[in-house]
């Protein structure tokens, strides 16, 4: 693969992604919590639930949850968001959990205790014969439920580092093995991004994103300019 083909398809990953080249997280923080509040506005829902592990993921996005409701409560509008906890009796790092609920200070949490629940549907299934299934910032990131390995990082799963993955992003140039890497798991996970709402990619001046719905055949010529084309599944 030539050098100008693979710039070609990093220029274009980037645009569908809406990769900004500068990232200001003053200003990506706003335009989320804009979207999510027009959202309370244009369906009349009350609120928000999010669930809450621990991790970076969901810490960051109930923040969001939260000053989006207080956004839309300034504005006369009547939201609430509530933290969901689902811990199979004691969560193992349930003191990550708790100063992520600190961090988020959410309008309200909702613990439910899966461990009776799970042990029952598990008991059930042996019975039948059926095997059984199987700091914030800092936290290593995993995929517990993709990878069925707890505490695998995301980084061993990807064979990536995620430096590896914002220079890709960013648009600076990375090794030959980097770029197919990230290329493959691009096609890959296509279905993943077959959503049927996202916000524009940054900024309020931006429209937003057309995007393939499950089933439906990306335009000719492919999702991605220089990409094959792939039908999105759910």
């Amino acid at each position: 693969m030539t050098g100008d083909i693979r710039r070609h398809q990093q220029e274009s990953i980037i645009a569908e992604l809406g990769g900004p080249a500068e990232f200001d997280a003053q200003d990506e923080v706003q335009h989320r919590v804009r979207f999510l509040v027009e959202r309370l506005r244009e369906t009349g829902t009350r609120g928000y639930v999010l669930g809450i592990s621990g991790g970076v993921d969901s810490c960051t996005a109930g923040r969001l949850c939260q000053l989006a409701v207080e956004r839309a409560r300034e504005g006369g509008g009547q939201a609430r968001f509530i933290a969901m906890r689902l811990p199979y009796g004691v969560q193992a790092d349930e003191a990550d959990a708790q100063r992520a609920l600190a961090f988020i200070r959410p309008d309200a949490v909702l613990t439910v205790d899966i461990a009776p629940t799970s042990d029952a549907l598990t008991a059930a299934l042996r019975a039948t014969g059926e095997p059984a299934p199987a700091p914030r910032v800092n936290k290593v990131p995993t995929a517990d439920l993709e990878t069925a390995r707890p505490g695998l990082p995301d980084e061993t799963a990807l064979g990536l580092s995620y430096d590896d993955i914002d220079d890709f992003l960013e648009g600076l140039e990375v090794g030959p093995q980097v770029h197919e890497t990230i290329i493959a798991t691009y096609h890959r996970t296509a279905h993943k991004r077959a959503l049927p709402l996202a916000p524009s990619p940054s900024g309020p001046d931006r429209p937003a994103r057309r995007r393939c719905r499950p089933g439906e055949a990306p335009p000719p010529g492919g999702d991605v300019a220089g990409i094959e084309p792939t039908v999105y599944q759910s």
